[in-house]
């Protein structure tokens, strides 16, 4: 994910049930974190930062992460990195749970959750590169396997000489890799889903408490987002951020047209019908809530 801001002077807490549009919310909310190692956004790892440098104020002050990952073998990264890395801040919270965008989702919906068999693809790959490992994982299973293709296409055509930058200088067992079919070198869990909303109340949240949303969910952030706002009609965050290089135009635009509806300026905004970013090479679209004022970052207990 893109790197979109540069934090300036941090503002008050000062959370009620109902705050004030121009008053910070209390929560960060992470979907699709991954094990919190390859987050570039400066957003989220400013939370992670203050939370973890300031664990006692941060948790006086009611401040919450959540940092909400599906699949199960990642999860074991991610609380790993939350006790090394952030040393196990009370304020930072992995939650392993696979969001929706289905009414249906009430604690007994399931659905396959595919993804990479990373050990065995180790095996023939020693050194493939993190995101094949650890990042391409889906409910679509036609995603996981194309974005695994493009990765063995790319390998398969590479110079050692010159790597390419999708396969990160992969060097694998070619022969052992044609022998396999694509297939072998992925798998599926039944998980359990939730709704955004159940997702809140399952961690003491309300929709107001949540001051950033990002959402890095393969495919999926549009409906998470879309289906996030029409059951929580109290989620005004001030910062909302987003994935959107894996959308259609169509989405894309209509996900940005929803976020203008409701009071975002974005980095992408819609001209003549068509959303243009200001940041091509960017996978995010970053969206601030105009009717709450400008991101000044972590909302710090004690300081005006």
């Amino acid at each position: 994910m893109l790197a979109v801001l540069i934090l300036s002077t941090p503002l008050v807490s000062g959370r009620t049930a109902h705050h004030h549009l121009n008053t910070p919310g209390r929560a960060l909310v992470v979907i699709g974190a991954n094990d919190a190692t390859s987050n570039d956004n400066e957003v989220v790892l400013s939370w992670l930062r203050f939370c973890a440098d300031n664990s006692a104020a941060a948790e006086a002050a009611g401040l919450k992460v959540l940092l909400v990952e599906p699949n199960p073998d990642v999860y074991a990264s991610l609380e790993r990195t939350v006790s090394k890395a952030y040393r196990s801040a009370a304020s930072i919270v992995p939650v392993n749970m696979l969001v929706g965008a289905n009414s249906r989702a009430a604690g007994s919906f399931t659905a396959r959750f595919h993804m990479v068999n990373s050990t065995l693809l180790l095996e023939d790959c020693p050194n493939a590169p993190h995101w094949v490992l650890h990042q391409l994982s889906s409910l679509s299973l036609a995603h996981v396997t194309d974005g695994l293709q493009g990765f063995i296409n790319c390998v398969q055509r590479s110079n050692p000489d010159k790597p390419r930058p999708s396969c990160n200088g992969s060097q694998c067992n070619l022969p052992a890799m044609r022998r396999r079919p694509t297939k072998s070198y992925l798998f599926h869990r039944t998980v359990h889903i939730a709704t955004f909303a159940q997702l809140l109340q399952k961690n003491r949240l309300e929709p107001a408490d949540v001051d950033v949303l990002a959402i890095d969910a393969q495919g999926y952030d549009a409906a998470i987002l879309q289906h996030a706002f029409a059951e929580s009609p109290d989620l005004f965050p001030r910062v909302v951020i987003f994935e959107h290089s894996m959308l259609s135009p169509a989405v894309k635009n209509a996900t940005i047209e929803l976020l203008e509806r409701r009071g975002f300026a974005t980095d992408c905004p819609i001209r003549n019908g068509r959303a243009t970013c200001r940041r091509p090479s960017g996978q995010d679209v970053y969206a601030t809530q105009t009717q709450r004022g400008l991101y000044m970052g972590v909302p710090m207990p004690g300081k005006a």
